[in-house]
């Protein structure tokens, strides 16, 4: 029972943290010449994504990547998640968003919009998926 409570606490404020992020956030980009990632803003300010936090949590990559399954494509989506959500959700749930959505992008300059990370959050977040502490190690 603690752990449906811990789960259900856990989605309930990855929900409010992402829906923070939409009001914020319209477009996910990346520069694949230089391994960089940003954040879109409405009003088209690219602000980009620091490694710096995700490397406190654990070190795939020491660079951001994406269009195939490794170690850079899960520091991104790390970064992302961190970025987008909360610490506990990010860390539950960055393999399976770099799967979902990393891994496909292309092997180049990208662009992501939020609304197709919303549509994934929405099938995590409805899906209730457990989260135990084994889930929540890195």
């Amino acid at each position: 029972m603690d752990n449906d409570k811990e789960t259900s606490r856990i989605l309930h404020e990855a929900r409010r943290a992402f829906i923070r992020s939409c009001k914020l956030y319209k477009l996910i980009v990346g520069d694949w010449e230089n391994y960089a990632v940003y954040l879109v803003t409405y009003a088209t300010k690219r602000i980009p994504l620091d490694i710096t936090k995700s490397h406190r949590i654990t070190k795939h990559s020491f660079d951001f990547s994406w269009g195939y399954a490794g170690s850079g494509p899960a520091q991104t989506a790390l970064a992302l998640l961190l970025e987008l959500t909360t610490e506990d959700f990010a860390v539950a749930y960055y393999q399976q968003f770099k799967f979902d959505l990393i891994t496909p992008l292309p092997q180049d300059n990208f662009s992501l919009p939020m609304r197709k990370v919303e549509q994934w959050m929405n099938t995590i977040l409805d899906s209730g998926k457990t989260v135990s502490r084994e889930t929540l190690q890195v």
